[in-house]
């Protein structure tokens, strides 16, 4: 008789084993594309819905809501150019970043062979698209996130002011930012690590 439990606790054991090591290489059917699609189309949240961050996609929704319905409209003005930041900072990071996972724990890439980044392709976006996006396909997401947010709020500013003087400052920031991002770029380029 206790053989027989034995050997039934061994059978329950080896099947949890199995389900959990195909479940450790199993990859996402989530798309990227689509997260970042949808956090910059309709940035209240939804991407965050799709991938399945369920709270997360909740908070920026209310943000959101509670920005516009309960604030005063003067200042709701000041804080959605960084709410927008914010959500397309995510979105940038689904698409760029190689290791990123869905809210059920899942990686959007496969783990066998993960898409690593590439120097070569780092340097192409610090000069072709010199908002922080190199940083954010390099893992550097800090520094990303601050270049792509100073650009995303200095364009939101600029659409929701259009005001001249407002204008001529965005100019400004966003050639610092391309500046510092083709700097950034020549460094690459000179220095082979």
């Amino acid at each position: 008789m206790l053989v027989k439990e034995v050997m039934k606790m061994d059978t329950k054991q080896n099947v949890y084993k199995s389900i959990s090591e195909t479940a450790a290489d199993a990859t996402s059917s989530r798309s990227r594309v689509v997260a970042f699609l949808l956090a910059f189309l309709l940035p209240v949240g939804i991407h965050n819905y799709y991938l399945g961050y369920h709270i997360k996609g909740l908070a920026q929704t209310l943000v959101l809501f509670a920005t516009v319905i309960l604030m005063p409209s003067f200042i709701a003005v000041f804080i959605l150019p960084f709410y927008i930041a914010w959500l397309t900072s995510e979105g940038l990071i689904y698409l760029l970043w190689y290791k990123v996972s869905d809210g059920d724990g899942f990686l959007l890439y496969d783990d066998k062979n993960p898409q690593k980044p590439k120097r070569q392709t780092t340097i192409n976006l610090a000069f072709l698209l010199p908002f922080g996006l190199h940083n954010i396909y390099a893992g550097k997401l800090t520094r990303g996130v601050i270049a792509w947010g100073l650009v995303a709020i200095v364009i939101s500013t600029n659409v929701i002011f259009l005001f001249f003087p407002v204008m001529v400052i965005s100019i400004l920031t966003i050639l610092i930012v391309v500046i510092i991002s083709w700097l950034e770029g020549l460094y690459m380029l000179i220095n082979k690590t």
